[in-house]
């Protein structure tokens, strides 16, 4: 049975509605140190009113960063950069030390969950703008060695409701925190922002007829018949895909200067997966981990050397190349097996097109590690922001122009142009071809900076993340 829902407008509740709202708002207030209390009891398996959380994607963050720790974060963001990933070569570098690559450490806050499964606020599940959009700024290196320990600083929610009036009822969810050193210098500082949408009742006493769910999580009500099939891929996409694996560019040692930067300019592509649902993680002892890109490039096989495991560098296995029935050719090695991003699974019936959706970090770390392969040794990466979409209707505009602040998107020329927009969600079988233009280059405080839009493709031009990066460069003239 079907209910009536009442056209809400923002800053005005009824009783019911006021009352969750101080509920959620006591919930989410406190400083850092309440806010690490009521962390640690929700550890204890205490829910707020509907369920809702403090948000922390990794918990509270207190230890020492080893090289091993160092190492194995790195290469599960940036694998191929030697300034992440050998000590030797870092230290030659003008860090003198191996450094945390940008995204392999996080600052341990995320947006907070709001109430779900109340009679007050029902989630809405019709396609409607709902997304992430998150931004990170990095003040000072992490090193090896270094003792690092993170905080939750706030989470709040905002009434982002259309003030013309609406069916469903916007917030914004926000949630802020820090990484910091020994002294308690601030090494990472992040801002995570959700947007969560509900619908309110007209007759409060009617909700228990509702047919629909009172509590929907994205991946539960993707409408699969409108999403994009599988692709499956031909010689010639793999013929595209090598050629943009072939002309990657890690610039290294050889220093960018901002004078050498120019608005318009567009790194050099970079291309990853097809991500596959098959073994995630890197190299152990004893096993290895080959990516098909290896095999098809040609490229030697490196066998990590463990340190304080005896024998020295072991000989690389020997490969097979397998296809499946979308054309995703997998590399079958002894012990070994093809790296992708840990899925999202649900529960839905089957459906052709439904496959487990990527991690919302992927794109993310993607950017990053496009962004820092085209800045050099000598760059620093001041900031990254990204934004993915909820909602998984592909061609849906998640992020309009005029939907709380305008996408990315828009400060490239030949994209607003023709219109393009973030239309999607990366699933299992993608790949993500990440590219980017120089949008913006100035002085602010003695410091050279460069901003740049940065995004990510699947293998038929549909986009599924949308960044923006600030990158510090050296100057001729410094």
């Amino acid at each position: 049975m079907s209910i009536e829902f009442k056209t809400v407008y923002p800053g005005i509740y009824d009783e019911k509605e006021q009352q969750l709202l101080n509920e959620t708002n006591d919930f989410f207030s406190g400083d850092e140190e309440i806010l690490q209390q009521k962390l640690a009891r929700q550890a204890t398996g205490y829910k707020g009113v509907g369920g809702m959380e403090l948000n922390s994607g990794i918990g509270h963050i207190e230890n020492v960063l080893g090289r091993n720790d160092v190492l194995t974060a790195n290469k599960s963001v940036n694998a191929r950069n030697p300034l992440y990933t050998d000590a030797d070569y870092a230290r030659k570098t003008k860090w003198g030390k191996l450094m945390a690559a940008p995204m392999s450490q996080e600052c341990g806050a995320l947006f907070p969950l709001m109430p779900r499964g109340t009679d007050v606020w029902i989630s809405s599940e019709e396609p409607t703008e709902r997304g992430l959009d998150h931004e990170l700024t990095f003040h000072k290196p992490i090193f090896e060695g270094d003792y690092i320990s993170s905080a939750i600083t706030s989470q709040y929610i905002t009434d982002i409701t259309d003030p013309n009036g609406s069916k469903v009822r916007r917030f914004r969810a926000t949630g802020t925190g820090e990484l910091r050193n020994e002294n308690g210098e601030v090494l990472i500082s992040g801002v995570y922002r959700g947007i969560e949408t509900f619908k309110v009742p007209e007759d409060y006493s009617k909700v228990d007829d509702y047919d629909g769910p009172r509590s929907i999580y994205y991946p539960t009500y993707n409408n699969w018949d409108t999403e994009r099939p599988r692709h499956v891929y031909t010689d010639e996409d793999y013929d595209l895909i090598k050629g943009i694996w072939a002309g990657e560019y890690i610039r290294g040692s050889e220093t960018l200067y901002w004078e050498d930067v120019n608005i318009g300019d567009e790194p050099a592509w970079t291309c990853d997966g097809p991500y596959t649902d098959g073994k995630k993680g890197g190299p152990m002892p004893g096993s290895m981990t080959v990516e098909a890109r290896t095999v098809l490039m040609g490229e030697p096989i490196v066998m990590d050397v463990i340190p304080g495991m005896p024998g020295g560098p072991m000989e690389p296995p020997k490969t097979e190349l397998k296809k499946d029935e979308y054309g995703i050719i997998s590399v079958e090695t002894k012990g070994g097996g093809m790296a992708g991003p840990p899925p999202r699974q649900d529960n839905t019936p089957p459906h052709p097109n439904k496959r487990a959706s990527f991690q919302n970090t992927v794109g993310r770390n993607l950017a990053a590690k496009f962004v820092t392969n085209w800045m050099g040794d000598d760059g620093w990466l001041y900031k990254l922001c990204w934004r993915l979409s909820f909602c998984m209707d592909h061609g849906r505009n998640m992020f309009p122009e005029n939907f709380d602040r305008p996408s990315y998107l828009l400060k490239v020329p030949y994209l607003k142009e023709a219109g393009k927009f973030m239309n999607t969600h990366g699933y299992i079988g993608d790949i993500a071809i990440t590219k980017g233009y120089v949008c913006d280059k100035y002085i602010k405080d003695g410091k050279h900076y460069v901003d740049l839009v940065v995004w990510c493709e699947e293998i038929e031009g549909g986009i599924f993340a949308e960044c923006y990066a600030v990158v510090e460069l050296p100057s001729k003239n410094a």
